[in-house]
């Protein structure tokens, strides 16, 4: 397993030219035997087409110029949130629907970063749960 780089002694996944991969959280557990799970993803679900009009409607009827100076730090906190909501809903999804989370960890892939989520969707018969785990995070967003 050494050899093949299965093993790993540290949090790097994987290093190579201008690209690293480093795990944030890797759970003891990866089936929830809890019903928090499900309930996150539940309301996720319900929630994101009336969460997703009360932004455009707000964005709509503000007055606020976009050329603000404090908009740039929302910005970029709103995007490192947005990204970290993002991967955390489609682990959730895929514990819901039965699947395995391995770990969640953010990388820099040829200079870009990003975040990831190392999950296993095999245990999930269903297509459309595979779907619903995939479509997890555009909801989200």
């Amino acid at each position: 397993l050494s050899r093949e780089r299965l093993l790993r002694d540290s949090n790097v996944l994987c290093r190579s030219f201008l690209s690293v991969y480093f795990s944030l959280w890797s759970p003891k557990k990866t089936r929830a035997k809890s019903a928090a799970p499900g309930i996150l993803d539940t309301l996720r679900m319900l929630l994101w087409l009336p969460i997703c009009l009360l932004g455009v409607l707000t964005f709509w009827n503000s007055s606020t110029p976009l050329s603000n100076e404090s908009m740039w730090l929302g910005v970029i906190l709103g995007t490192f949130v947005g990204a970290i909501a993002h991967e955390l809903s489609h682990g959730l999804s895929c514990i819901h629907w039965g699947g395995r989370v391995f770990e969640i960890g953010i990388m820099l892939h040829y200079g870009l970063p990003g975040m990831y989520v190392l999950m296993d969707q095999t245990p999930i018969r269903s297509r459309m749960q595979k779907i619903l785990v995939n479509s997890a995070g555009v909801e989200m967003n």
